[in-house]
């Protein structure tokens, strides 16, 4: 969770401006620093900053409730129920539904930046969203998991039980199918595609690992209750910080279009 704060807050703002070559001079470096190209649009930051915001909430409460619910505690009872509604991890929960919703909408401006910008970066990005949120809304993975538990199917790896072996399959399919798909987009990839690559690159790593990794070590130790927030808290997070910089890009393909805007932090902010 600290990796938020960090991406999120570590520059305080920018300036927008425009150099000729010449001009060029120190302030160059800034653009390296991509925190800048966020914090160049206030409505992004307050936007992603009330999705980020409301996702800590989720998971706070999820904690909450589980803490003060019993070992033994009926479903039926009134705290139960509020657990199952709100709860990170339930099916068809508040939590749930809302990443959902992030992702379908991280998905859509993906591909709106996509096509304003003729960036193949981001078609790959609204495509990965594309499947995540399929995923999610259609337990995919799960599912396949099932057809291999009641099939008796495995992929020969020992340890791993059939519905396990299935999810690691489930997984495999979808890698097979975006694999064409990022082979394309790496091979094509422009100055401006290297800038998007520097705004996903953390939020992506911690989707992938929260939605493949650590589902598969939570399916093997369900009994650890930390791999239930690394799971599915950590997914929630990266989707908010996602859909945070699917919505500059599609607010913002001038940036990425012109190669002469660079960003600097002011000197003096009362005068910015």
């Amino acid at each position: 969770m600290s990796a938020v704060v960090i991406y999120m807050s570590y520059c305080v703002g920018g300036v927008h401006v425009t150099y000729s070559n010449r001009e060029k001079t120190k302030d160059f470096v800034h653009q390296q620093n991509i925190v800048y190209l966020l914090w160049s649009d206030r409505a992004v930051i307050t936007a992603g900053g009330v999705l980020i915001a409301f996702t800590f909430a989720l998971i706070a409460l999820h904690a909450m409730l589980l803490e003060a619910m019993s070992p033994d505690e009926p479903q039926t009872t009134m705290l139960a129920r509020l657990f199952g509604t709100i709860s990170i991890e339930a099916d068809g929960s508040i939590a749930e539904n809302f990443t959902h919703g992030m992702s379908f909408v991280a998905s859509i401006l993906f591909l709106a930046a996509a096509s304003a910008a003729r960036s193949r970066f981001c078609l790959l990005l609204s495509i990965l969203m594309s499947f995540a949120w399929f995923d999610d809304s259609a337990s995919f993975h799960e599912r396949v998991g099932e057809i291999f538990q009641e099939l008796g199917l495995t992929l020969g790896i020992s340890g791993l039980d059939h519905h396990t072996q299935g999810e690691l399959a489930a997984w495999l399919i979808i890698g097979l199918i975006l694999l064409p798909f990022a082979i394309w987009a790496i091979l094509g990839r422009s100055e401006r595609d290297r800038t998007i690559s520097k705004l996903v690159a953390l939020p992506v790593a911690v989707l992938v690992i929260s939605a493949s990794i650590m589902d598969l070590l939570h399916a093997l130790f369900p009994h650890i209750r930390a791999l239930v927030y690394l799971e599915d808290g950590g997914e929630m997070l990266a989707i908010a910080m996602i859909a945070t910089v699917a919505l500059f890009l599609a607010r913002n393909t001038h940036v990425i279009i012109n190669k002469e805007t660079v960003f600097r932090a002011p000197t003096n902010r009362s005068n910015s």
